[in-house]
């Protein structure tokens, strides 16, 4: 339908019109009496949204709990709560009295071990020549070769058990994975820990707190709305004058059930430019489904209005004429109007 510049100023004054008349709202007043008063609000362009709300937890986008793989006392610690750290600086460090006296004992078992082989080693090769001058059986030298793999094997272990012992040593020194902050120090002067499975966390690390993530909860209706590099905006109580922003980076699907209440985990990162977010807190996401800006827009609260047949009369009286439509400037496909 091809419509021209005057039918289109008539029709838009008159849409303006009709929205304006829409956007009147009732107050009755709670006193013996009802009486019916008018709020007008104003038709004007804005950006609108619509976003799917959740709340979610702040966490840093890549944690470490720094535990032990040997047993011991701790005689230094080096590291406090929020401390910096880099990749291979020491932590703290454990009692190395009886790990150093392992290495030691490893040490003596090689020595003897090497020359266990090399005496093997060469009584084998010696009769090697004198088997071939018929003057040692093929049984004899059979022995001495079963003797040599023996204490060739025999040598080897030792250079493990060295090895273990000299790794142990090393990892009396807890020394940081990576370059990050202290996010918690579980571990004091003078107390013993030991390894094994269960082995206790002597300090958790964040990456960087520069970059964090929101581990967000969105109900199963919704998680067909939230995808993959989809943007969103946050807020936490510590900051309510603030939103921030981020993107969807996964969505799990792996579901758990709470109440009856199944959801899955979006996964949010964020940028922390003032580090002003920490982990723990509890934010208030937004996923943005679609957006528009520059349109039309008017109060929720106008479109519940339903006016009294009064008000409309008043309205009626107080609303400007309209342009008058001239049907000889409008063109229509057709021939039909509309």
């Amino acid at each position: 339908m091809i419509i021209n510049r005057t039918f289109k100023v008539f029709a838009g004054a008159f849409f303006v019109a009709a929205v304006f008349t829409a956007v009147v709202i009732m107050a009755v007043s709670c006193s013996g009496k009802k009486s019916e008063s008018l709020k007008y609000g104003n038709v004007e362009r804005g950006d609108i949204k619509i976003v799917v709300s959740t709340t979610g937890t702040i966490e840093a986008q890549k944690t470490v709990e720094v535990s032990t793989q040997v047993s011991g006392t701790v005689v230094n610690v080096y590291a406090d709560n929020n401390s910096l750290v880099k990749k291979g600086q020491i932590l703290a460090v454990l009692d190395t009295k009886l790990l150093e006296i392992s290495v030691k004992s490893a040490e003596a078992d090689l020595l003897k071990a090497k020359s266990e082989y090399e005496l093997a080693l060469q009584e084998y090769n010696t009769n090697i020549s004198l088997n071939k001058d018929k003057l040692v059986s093929d049984l004899e030298l059979d022995k001495l070769r079963v003797s040599k793999d023996g204490a060739y094997a025999t040598k080897l272990s030792a250079e493990s058990k060295l090895m273990t012992a000299r790794t142990n040593l090393d990892y009396a020194v807890i020394k940081s994975p990576i370059n990050g902050i202290v996010l918690e120090k579980g571990v004091e002067e003078g107390q013993t820990v030991a390894a094994s499975l269960s082995a206790p966390t002597l300090f958790t690390i964040a990456e960087d707190l520069g970059n964090i993530r929101i581990e967000a909860l969105v109900a199963e209706a919704d998680i067909g709305s939230i995808k993959k590099g989809q943007k969103a905006t946050f807020t936490v109580d510590a900051y309510p004058d603030e939103t921030f922003s981020g993107v969807v980076n996964d969505v799990l699907m792996t579901a758990t059930v709470d109440s009856n209440v199944v959801n899955y985990t979006v996964l949010v990162n964020a940028k922390n430019k003032k580090n002003i977010l920490l982990p723990g807190m509890t934010a208030t996401v937004d996923f943005i489904v679609s957006e528009k800006t520059g349109v039309l827009s008017a109060p929720n609260s106008a479109l519940s209005y339903n006016p009294s047949s009064d008000t409309l009369k008043k309205l009626g009286a107080k609303m400007p004429e309209p342009p008058k439509f001239k049907a000889k400037n409008a063109v229509f496909e057709n021939g039909d109007m509309p």
